[in-house]
């Protein structure tokens, strides 16, 4: 078994491959179009074929395409010398992980598989003319300076068993007969799912792998590179949905935070109506102008504030109102807390099943969704659909207000924000409508009040007026405009029920 692309043995049977099949081939041009890819574009008669090299760690190659493209746009012409180059041969080099093709003139590209040190070389008398990577750094060294390594293993057979990959001398725990395998190997490839490997030899514990064979070295090394970034897109979609959900339950976590917190504050309701009620018990010991009245209340001594210029009635119904307006903020805040405990538990039943999720289709088609919710710029507003077909779009700071109101809104959609105090641009979409009922414009002027400093208010003035007439004139600040018209009604700040 060979779980690494750049294992030894891989490289001296592709080298082999590579000197059998490039003799005679021209260099026309070398190139790269793609992150970490080196791409070397060789011609022979009316024959193309195209070299990849991938500096990638872990993932290191070297692969001859026959069938390849070159695109028209952010295509980089590199090494230049090599153009007009013929190849005599190629081979590996020093008994190491290193390939060189060999040109007619004794100069060589030499590509090295080292994990954080790929890198491909032209190489003229043992110095370095140019390189993929740090070709400034590079040029004129010694190709033997910058390929040592000081860190060279001195166990002859650790380093002997490091050739074979770790898994092959378990299955095979002999070193001559690994040798005889590998000297005339089959090429065969592994997957389950997204799992692969690759061996030179039938591995006969793990049924529930399927088994491909190929042709050659070459033809292995494209299906793992095949295999391999179905199953790093496959890992690339899991993250990508996994991070949005994250961030669903890092946001739904500080919901449930915020509403306990809330909770705690507004849990006073039961003590103003206990005032109220012990105001009215106490009435004829209370009298216009006091401003603390003391009574006990099980055994303890409670003290009352009293507004001087209210008489006790006026006190008692104070207390009252207050207990009334906290009360019903609870009852909205355990609802909200509710909701939000639940969603909480949904977004950690999905995260738990994207992970153990091995379907590669459907958890793309997820990933592609996921992508366009993040890409969605409107997601920057809050959205509260307060009818079937009605929504209501609001801004969250500045920037959002100004985005939403010149970008996001059609002419005859409703346009409010609260009069006297800064707050959320709000829109109404109306889409079509040319009527809107007017509960639905008291919805969502009532919206606008709750996302405004007047939030605690009990009749908020809400300007509102159709997009049309707002207007934003040059060297305005963010979500500054003015309106041209308007009409202004009167309402008490809240959300829909059903909001989150």
């Amino acid at each position: 078994m060979i779980s690494r692309i750049n294992n030894f043995y891989i490289l001296e049977k592709q080298s082999e491959y590579l000197n059998s099949d490039l003799k005679g081939f021209t260099i026309q041009s070398i190139n790269t179009f793609e992150r970490n890819k080196l791409h070397i574009e060789c011609v022979k008669e009316d024959k193309q074929i195209m070299l990849e090299y991938s500096i990638e760690n872990d993932f290191t190659y070297l692969v001859k395409r026959d069938n390849f493209y070159l695109p028209s746009k952010n295509i980089a012409l590199i090494m230049e010398e090599c153009t007009g180059k013929n190849i005599s041969y190629v081979s590996l080099v020093n008994d190491d992980r290193l390939i060189s093709i060999f040109f007619d003139d004794s100069t060589c590209l030499l590509f090295n598989f080292v994990n954080h040190k790929q890198n491909c070389f032209y190489v003229q008398n043992g110095a370095v003319i140019n390189s993929y990577k740090d070709s400034k750094d590079n040029s004129e060294k010694s190709i033997n300076e910058i390929l040592s390594d000081k860190r060279e293993e001195t166990d002859v057979l650790k380093k002997e068993l490091s050739k074979f990959g770790k898994d092959a001398f378990t299955i095979v725990p002999d070193i001559q007969k690994l040798k005889e395998i590998y000297s005339t190997p089959q090429y065969l490839f592994y997957r389950a799912g997204e799992k692969i490997f690759a061996s030179f030899f039938e591995v006969t514990d793990k049924p529930e792998y399927e088994k491909i064979v190929c042709k050659n070295i070459n033809e292995l090394l494209l299906n793992w590179i095949k295999y391999r970034n179905k199953e790093k897109n496959f890992n690339e979609a899991k993250q990508e949905i996994l991070s949005g959900l994250s961030k669903k339950l890092k946001h739904a976590e500080l919901s449930i935070l915020s509403f306990k917190t809330q909770l705690a504050n507004v849990n006073e309701s039961q003590k103003y109506k206990l005032y109220g009620d012990k105001i009215m018990e106490n009435i004829w010991k209370i009298k216009k102008g006091d401003i603390i009245f003391e009574t006990e209340d099980e055994e303890k001594i409670i003290s009352i504030k009293l507004k001087e210029t209210l008489s006790p009635q006026e006190n008692a119904k104070n207390y009252f109102e207050k207990y009334k307006k906290l009360k019903g903020s609870v009852e909205l805040i355990e609802k909200k807390l509710a909701d939000a405990e639940n969603q909480k538990k949904k977004i950690e039943e999905e995260i738990e099943s994207i992970k153990n999720n091995e379907d590669y289709k459907n958890l793309r088609k997820l990933a592609v969704k996921e992508e366009k919710i993040r890409d969605d710029e409107t997601n920057k507003f809050r959205k509260f659909k307060v009818a079937d077909d009605l929504e209501v779009w609001v801004g969250k700071d500045s920037a959002s207000n100004d985005l939403l109101t010149m970008k996001y809104s059609a002419q005859n959609d409703l346009w409010f924000h609260v009069r006297g105090f800064s707050g959320s641009h709000t829109v109404l979409k109306t889409g079509q409508k040319k009527e809107i009922d007017k509960k639905y414009i008291l919805s969502a002027a009532s919206i606008a009040a709750y996302y405004s400093k007047a939030r605690n208010g009990g009749n908020v003035p809400v300007a509102y007026t159709e997009r049309k007439y707002v207007k934003k004139k040059k060297g305005f600040r963010e979500g500054t405009v003015i309106l041209e018209k308007e009409k202004v009604i009167f309402v008490k700040p809240g959300l829909p029920e059903n909001a989150e």
